[in-house]
């Protein structure tokens, strides 16, 4: 997802990071030159991981949150970043579409390459156009636009 990262410009957008985790794209995100990353995950002590980690490197300001997409489902943001299992992610193609703006990028990774055919299908049926696809031994990150 990193490598994914530094293939498009984030330095003064707007990042979306759904299923934060341990924070570390947002946080890189914001070692990019981010202005505002939004971190969200359903899992509190993640949250908190998030936020001690963000501390550990010295990045502020980044917005974590408890919770799901529904947070944020009244805001568009240029970059959405989400490293999340292939059931979720499936079902997150709609709701990823209303939350990119126009030209927007969505990064996508957490995907076996086995599983890569079936979330193209869905993520293209969604109006997304798939940029590249990089392979890092059994694992997918995809890189999508909002046509």
């Amino acid at each position: 997802m990193m490598q994914a990262m530094s293939k498009i410009p984030v330095n003064g957008l707007r990042v979306l990071d759904l299923g934060t985790g341990s924070g570390i794209l947002a946080i890189f995100a914001r070692k990019l030159g981010a202005r505002q990353i939004i971190g969200i995950d359903n899992d509190p002590e993640a949250i908190d991981n998030a936020r001690h980690n963000a501390e550990l490197n010295k990045v502020g300001e980044l917005d974590f949150r408890v919770g799901d997409i529904s947070l944020v489902e009244s805001e568009t943001f240029p970059v959405i970043l989400a490293n999340i299992h292939f059931e979720v992610l499936a079902g997150l193609a709609l709701h990823f579409y209303q939350a990119l703006e126009s030209g927007g990028k969505l990064l996508l990774s957490g995907l076996l390459q086995t599983d890569v055919p079936r979330i193209s299908y869905i993520y293209k049926q969604a109006a997304f156009l798939l940029l590249e696809q990089l392979d890092l031994g059994e694992w997918s990150a995809l890189i999508w636009e909002k046509r």
